[in-house]
């Protein structure tokens, strides 16, 4: 079987993540591997047919890309899809695009999303079009990595800080998080928040109005041994994002048995379901009241054991054997 593989979103984003996990995996099992770099900007209205063109220059099976948009003529195709933040939360630009381009979605033989609440929204989204989807809970691959044994050489210092990793992007809420820790910061200046990524000067400017500054720490990017360390030595996962299409650093903490705190949305619901404290993203009081239980080390007990009992089902293993008999079965279908 010759498959062609779309690596222009790997990175340390989530999609990259999944993308270079996927990569590795096909590797191991299938021998005629093309990879196919698309150095054309993500903006560019005419994305999809860009990609026909250079996709026709190769001989393939299937067509396989980690990320969202679909080809403009109909090939033998898998493509991901996790979530329609282009249409909620982005410019209208973005939002012109994606109806641009939803006709396109006929074209592929199968889209792959990761989580029921995605999978609803995009049967609303392309009810109109013959498209095939299906949902595979995604899993971690932090729990498989050696830990770094450089947490001396990190700067934890005995800090009692709580951890966000995630991009700067406005649905992330980083604002709000940021007001309601200067609430609790008043009570214990101790406290601190670190955050992956080197932030923004609006972020920035922000936690120095508030007084913050010296307490938000800034990571820039961070290797996956040292995430690891990050978690384990924080004391807890804060996740107050307004949207998303499933929430890997969720199932990160999970695995590593981290105490979370995070956005009662409805995916959020689904994926970590009675494992978590919940607050509501735009209510800062509770948001502080939130981030108090974890700094404090009140976290419940009962939620770790619920936490042990839900985490086997997000394996990047079975999210893989789901993807790999789909492979099989669209390359040989006729």
């Amino acid at each position: 079987m010759k498959i062609l593989f779309d690596i222009s979103w790997s990175g340390k984003t989530g999609i990259g993540r999944v993308s270079d996990a996927i990569k590795t995996r096909l590797l191991e099992d299938f021998n005629d591997i093309t990879f196919i770099k698309f150095n054309i900007s993500k903006r560019n209205p005419f994305y999809s047919f860009l990609i026909s063109r250079a996709i026709k220059k190769h001989k393939f099976d299937i067509f396989i890309s980690p990320g969202f948009f679909p080809p403009s003529s109909k090939v033998k195709s898998i493509i991901f899809f996790y979530d329609l933040g282009h249409l909620l939360n982005y410019s209208f630009f973005h939002k012109f695009f994606m109806y641009l381009i939803r006709p396109f979605y006929e074209n592929v033989s199968l889209i792959v999303t990761d989580s029921d609440y995605i999978l609803d929204d995009l049967k609303v989204w392309l009810k109109n079009y013959n498209v095939s989807i299906k949902r595979f809970y995604l899993g971690s691959e932090l729990p498989k990595i050696q830990r770094s044994n450089k947490s001396n050489l990190l700067n934890f210092n005995g800090d009692n800080y709580l951890f966000y990793p995630a991009n700067f992007l406005p649905h992330k809420n980083h604002e709000n998080l940021i007001k309601a820790f200067a609430l609790i910061h008043l009570l214990n200046r101790s406290y601190k928040l670190y955050f992956t990524g080197k932030g923004t000067k609006q972020i920035k400017d922000l936690c120095y109005s508030l007084g913050v500054n010296s307490s938000v720490i800034f990571l820039g990017d961070v290797n996956d041994a040292d995430l690891v360390d990050y978690y384990l030595n924080s004391s807890g996962l804060i996740f107050p994002s307004c949207y998303e299409g499933f929430g890997i650093p969720l199932v990160e903490a999970l695995h590593l048995n981290v105490p979370i705190a995070c956005s009662d949305i409805s995916v959020f619901k689904e994926v970590v379901k009675n494992a978590a404290i919940f607050f509501d993203p735009y209510d800062i009081e509770d948001i502080a009241k939130s981030m108090l239980i974890l700094f404090k080390k009140n976290y419940p007990e009962k939620l770790y054991s619920n936490a042990k009992k839900i985490r086997v089902n997000y394996s990047f293993d079975k999210f893989y054997q789901h993807l790999k008999k789909q492979i099989y079965f669209v390359a040989n279908e006729k």
